[in-house]
């Protein structure tokens, strides 16, 4: 299946992107509100029962304390990616595409120690155009869109290869069940706007396709000339 981003091409056509900013940002400040919750009503109920609560219910309490606040951070950087991206005209340095991904992949790390992905890529140094922080986060989007589809265990591989001028990063997976909900399906559906959107940034373009047995996001953004053999 290729993503039907109908409604995201709508809004481009009409305002830029501008519009689908709006909209977005609107979702995610709503979206913030339930981890924020869970995050008070979890430290509320700690301190009101920390001297008659057992061991392992204080450790559970912990856990969903660092889960919730791990969710609330990853929104509020979408919500300063979609600031950044309504704002001011982005200010582009050169910078290696590699040292990106890394990253990007040292913070997706954070979030999920036991993410397993493999690299490979030209040895040549590639160049891109780029606002650093914007697409740092483009890629951390697409490492957390695919995980979160696939079982904890499984590895993801990320490729990157050059044609025509271009840098294809292709990030995939293989799976052997997609049990996502309702909730899960609309945050990466958003997760994916917002870095479309990133890409589109850098004049770039992003894609998806899955099926039950494979998911893959491919990047592909302009490169610097000279940044490369020919």
């Amino acid at each position: 299946m290729i993503y039907n981003l109908h409604s995201l091409n709508q809004t481009e056509n009409t305002d830029s992107a501008g519009a689908m900013c709006t909209a977005l940002f609107y979702l995610l400040s709503h979206e913030l509100r339930n981890p924020l919750a869970s995050i008070i009503s979890s430290n509320d109920f700690y301190l009101n029962h920390q001297y008659t609560l057992s061991g392992s219910k204080k450790s559970e309490l912990v856990t969903y304390m660092n889960h919730d606040s791990h969710q609330l951070f990853s929104i509020m950087e979408n919500v300063l990616s979609i600031c950044k991206l309504s704002a001011s005209p982005l200010s582009f340095t050169d910078e290696a595409l590699d040292a990106i991904i890394t990253a990007a992949l040292h913070r997706i790390r954070m979030k999920a120690p036991a993410i397993s992905i493999s690299i490979s890529a030209p040895t040549d140094i590639l160049l891109i155009s780029m606002d650093t922080v914007l697409l740092q986060h483009a890629f951390m989007l697409v490492f957390d869109m695919i995980y979160s589809q696939v079982s904890p265990d499984t590895p993801l591989t990320c490729e990157i290869t050059v044609a025509d001028s271009n840098a294809q990063i292709q990030v995939f997976a293989n799976c052997t069940s997609n049990k996502l909900g309702s909730v899960q399906e609309e945050s990466i559906q958003t997760e994916f706007q917002i870095c479309n959107l990133i890409i589109k940034a850098h004049q770039g373009a992003l894609s998806s396709i899955s099926n039950p047995m494979f998911f893959a996001y491919t990047i592909t953004l302009p490169l610097k000339e000279n940044s490369y053999d020919v």
